[in-house]
This record gives structure tokens, C-alpha cells and sequence, in this order.
């Protein structure tokens, strides 16, 4: 069963590197990942979704919609966190 990064104890930022990674983002990024158990079973079921709904995109096109989407639930994490850690 994979564990859920969140299950891990949170490390205080180090913000000079987080600040850099924003200041000189790369023009792409290759990937190559395996995805297993629920996971594989909800990344499967949300591509063939999305590819029966908008037919005029090809399944690169929508497996790099499901990253982008899944990096910013990420960073809405983050930031609820971040919140909460200043208050």
C-alpha cells in the first residue's frame, strides 16, 4: 500500500532554495514514473474520462493536464499549511 507523502512529519521550508526553484523554472521536465494499486486505478479512470469528454486532445496533452492539476491541489496544500503556520 502506498503511504501518502502528508503521512510524513513536515520539515520547516528552506525558502532561499524554494525562492530560487520559482525565480528559474526549467522549460520542461521529462517523466517517467510508474504508478501502482489506487493510485494506477484513479489516474486510469481520470485519462479515459477526460479522453471520452474532449476528444480534440491526444493523451499526452491530457496526462499533462492530470500533473498540472495534481501540482496545484499540491501547492493549495502548501499554502493552507503555510497559512496556518503563520497564524
Amino acid at each position: 500500500m502506498q503511504k501518502d507523502i502528508w503521512d510524513n512529519n513536515i520539515q520547516v521550508p528552506n525558502i532561499d532554495e524554494i525562492k530560487e526553484a520559482y525565480k528559474n523554472p526549467p522549460d520542461y521536465i521529462e517523466m517517467n514514473i510508474r504508478l501502482q494499486g489506487k493510485s494506477a486505478h484513479r489516474f486510469h479512470f481520470a485519462k479515459t474520462l477526460l479522453s471520452s469528454v474532449f476528444k480534440d486532445y491526444n493523451e499526452e496533452e491530457i496526462i499533462a493536464y492530470l500533473v498540472r492539476q495534481g501540482a496545484e491541489k499540491e501547492i493549495e496544500k502548501l499554502s493552507h499549511i503555510w497559512s496556518k503556520i503563520q497564524d
